[in-house]
């Protein structure tokens, strides 16, 4: 029994080591210069260092990195390759010059949801003709001066109302940070929907709450995204379970509105529905996880 345990214990740390050591820890000729990383580790040592001695936020401690180095700095996190550019010269090569050699897409481990990863802009694996259109379909319908300016007063509309509403709690306490939130969600539910989302109470604390998680989530370090492939999916942290919930509970929100729509756009009612972002993309065939995985993009982009 005890040989049993041994086995199962070194085992898995058997095979990262020997994956970790077969990695390519040399540094190439053709990378910026850089640090000289450790093994296993690379260069998150010095990151770590670096950072308590200059109680900095990460880019912060990128930038003296470059003043070392140069303004391309090539730094290994793990077994994963990172260029950092910190210049505006250097920047604009990277997104501009080679943009195209340099667009390869990597999707975190945490964001790995099947219902959601492959069918979203920003973590979809593969920059495939949908993508592309649907990719077109935002810019034109979403972020394009005229259709901007056609939502001005939307926008406007829903200011007014955060204005008139503090206006008349004069001199009592009010928590802006919350009111701002939902301000916002419920400007751009007037932008893809034509109305709002969010009311205040219970549901935009909670909703708040799940969206600040969420990016939390996104922002905590993932050892699978440092050693990919080493561990299999495993999701040892589990950030992804986690992630997973929070994007059903989203989810969620979405699905009254994208219900109550299709049913307006059934038989006789379709020349009534509204006209906005969602009636565009109900008539171009997307589904509901396909209008779901959009949405997800624009509230969580500003959560506060």
């Amino acid at each position: 029994m005890a040989l049993l345990v041994t086995v199962v214990f070194f085992l898995p740390l058997l095979f990262l080591l020997v994956a970790l050591l077969r990695g390519p820890w040399k540094h190439p000729s053709h990378l910026p210069p850089g640090p000289r990383p450790w093994p296993m580790v690379g260069n998150l040592v010095h990151l770590f260092i670096l950072q308590r001695q200059l109680r900095r936020p990460p880019h912060a401690v990128l930038a003296a990195v470059a003043q070392t180095h140069g303004p391309l700095v090539h730094l290994r996190l793990g077994a994963r390759t990172l260029v950092v550019a910190s210049s505006p010269s250097a920047a604009s090569a990277v997104l501009r010059v080679s943009d195209r050699e340099l667009s390869g897409r990597y999707v975190p481990a945490t964001f790995r949801i099947p219902f959601y990863s492959d069918r979203s802009l920003a973590w979809a694996a593969q920059c495939d003709g949908r993508w592309k259109w649907l990719r077109a379909l935002c810019k034109g319908e979403i972020f394009s001066t005229r259709s901007l300016e056609a939502l001005a007063a939307a926008r406007e509309g829903k200011a007014r109302e955060m204005v008139e509403f503090l206006r008349g709690r004069l001199g009592e306490e009010v928590r802006v940070g919350e009111l701002a939130f939902q301000t916002v969600f419920n400007m751009l539910g007037n932008m893809l929907f034509s109305r709002d989302v969010l009311a205040a109470g219970t549901e935009m604390e909670e909703m708040k709450g799940v969206m600040s998680r969420g990016l939390e989530l996104g922002m905590t370090p993932n050892v699978e995204d440092l050693y990919p492939g080493v561990f299999g999916g495993l999701d040892l942290q589990g950030l992804r379970r986690e992630a997973r919930k929070h994007v059903e509970k989203l989810y969620g929100v979405w699905d009254g509105v994208i219900g109550e729509r299709r049913k307006e756009m059934e038989g006789g009612e379709r020349r009534e529905a509204k006209e906005d972002f969602l009636k565009l993309l109900v008539e171009s065939g997307c589904d509901d996880l396909q209008l779901k995985a959009l949405f997800l993009v624009s509230p969580t982009t500003t959560c506060p």
